[in-house]
């Protein structure tokens, strides 16, 4: 074996079970269009289901807000990101899940352009009779969202917009490394979003301009991001997560194949969602108190148990404790987009949650609990975990039920024939992945594979 090569505890080949999206947790007017348009994008439900759930999230916006207890009340906003290499069709996710919002914008847009319209008109009239009448105003446009934009430039959009305002960047890459991009990263913009995510007030100041105030404003972010680029969550220090990623849901779903489908999107799942997206936005930002009914606020109390002593007992990992702690906020988060949803859809007519969509946004976030063990796995990866996971990647897309040192060299994952048997070896032992055999090639030359199982 390799002298370089050392047993590592962390090593997180994608050997850990994860959870598939509990499509039945879905509130119905959604849960076709996902099924739908998993199939006709060759793409995991799950690059679908996630936005779907940040759309309606920011659809909601101030409308309502859960209270479990008194002091104790979650919006509906969600800090969602979408994992998957290049070609695996998130993207294309991400567009069916945010397409009625897409609309929306575009009509506000419209009917913005003509309202300046009218106003350069009447200032012009204005301006040439100098009477007495007021001087004519332009409302600031409806932004719904927006695909890149600066804390100041929000505090703008939140200030004009108090229903709230989504970030749906394709890639969250540069949301990420734009955080505290200006003043040589002394700013304070991750602290900003940590207080949009927590509902609290935030104070935008403005370069030679008026300070903004921002009473409970709501933001909601949802994009992707390519595995590769999963080691720009750690702080700066190197160190390990700071409190930023602690607050966002990450899907981490296997790849599917992707072969030629016919299969489209019915127009009835497109209008069923589109109907539900557009019965949130009318509703009025008063934050309406929504509350758990006896049987609800029973199995909450039990999940926040259950969460609680998950994250307190021994063996439980270190880099997780953050998640946990902030898995209470994200279950309050679930449940609200889900009620509201089915509320809006007809679905679902008491205006107190119940213990069946309290057990539908538990069913969600043991999900996200299984894709958050996943990245964090991912995020403290030594360099020979990634390698021993790369050819286990590799194994798996090839169908491989066994593999040698020559293969593993013309993947180039690695190419050291020597440093190839010291991986096997660890594959075998201490991970038990399987088992190494010696084989001897026609030409006399000793060699051994690796066979799964």
């Amino acid at each position: 074996m390799d002298s370089q090569i050392e047993a590592d505890e962390s090593i997180s080949p994608p050997m850990e079970k994860i959870l598939s999206f509990p499509l039945d947790a879905l509130p119905k007017c959604v849960k076709s269009l996902v099924i739908e348009a998993s199939r006709a994008n060759c793409c995991p439900p799950d690059f679908i289901a996630v936005p779907v759930l940040a759309v309606l999230g920011a659809a909601i916006g101030n409308s309502h807000i859960l209270q479990v207890k008194s002091g104790w009340t979650f919006k509906a906003n969600l800090y969602g990101c979408i994992i998957g290499p290049a070609g695996s069709a998130k993207s294309s996710g991400l567009k069916v899940a945010t397409l009625p919002m897409i609309e929306k914008q575009r009509e506000a847009e419209r009917l913005y352009r003509e309202e300046k319209k009218k106003y350069q008109n009447d200032l012009a009239r204005w301006e040439r009779s100098k009477g007495d009448n007021p001087k004519p105003t332009l409302t600031p446009m409806v932004e719904l969202c927006a695909t890149d934009a600066t804390v100041e430039s929000l505090g703008v959009m939140l200030q004009y917009n108090p229903k709230g305002v989504a970030i749906i960047p394709d890639e969250l890459t540069g949301w990420i490394r734009g955080l505290n991009q200006y003043r040589g990263g002394r700013g304070a913009d991750k602290e900003a979003y940590l207080s949009f995510w927590s509902g609290g007030d935030v104070k935008v100041n403005r370069s030679g301009k008026d300070t903004v105030l921002l009473a409970s404003p709501f933001l909601a972010v949802c994009g992707c991001i390519v595995p590769s680029s999963l080691n720009i969550l750690v702080d700066e220090s190197g160190e390990g997560e700071d409190g930023f990623i602690h607050r966002i849901l990450f899907t981490f779903p296997d790849s599917v194949s992707q072969t030629w489908t016919d299969a489209t999107i019915s127009q009835t799942s497109q209008d069923a969602y589109r109907q539900v997206f557009e019965n949130l936005w009318k509703l009025p930002p008063d934050m309406k108190v929504v509350i758990l009914d006896d049987a609800a606020k029973s199995l909450w109390i039990d999940i926040y148990n259950e969460i609680q002593g998950e994250r307190w007992k021994d063996n439980f990992p270190i880099n997780l404790h953050g998640v946990w702690a902030k898995l209470p906020m994200q279950l309050g988060k679930i449940t609200l987009i889900l009620h509201c949803a089915k509320v809006a859809s007809g679905e679902a007519t008491s205006e107190k949650v119940d213990v069946v969509t309290m057990s539908q946004a538990k069913e969600i976030l043991n999900y996200f609990k299984s894709h958050a063990q996943r990245v964090y796995k991912r995020l403290q990866e030594s360099p020979v975990s990634k390698k021993i996971r790369l050819i286990v990647e590799w194994s798996r897309k090839h169908e491989k039920t066994f593999i040698t040192t020559r293969d593993i060299s013309r993947s180039k994952i690695v190419t050291d024939p020597n440093e190839i048997r010291g991986l096997f070896e660890m594959m075998e032992k201490p991970f038990k992945l399987g088992r190494i055999e010696a084989v001897k090639s026609s030409h006399g030359k000793n060699s051994v594979k690796f066979i799964f199982g």
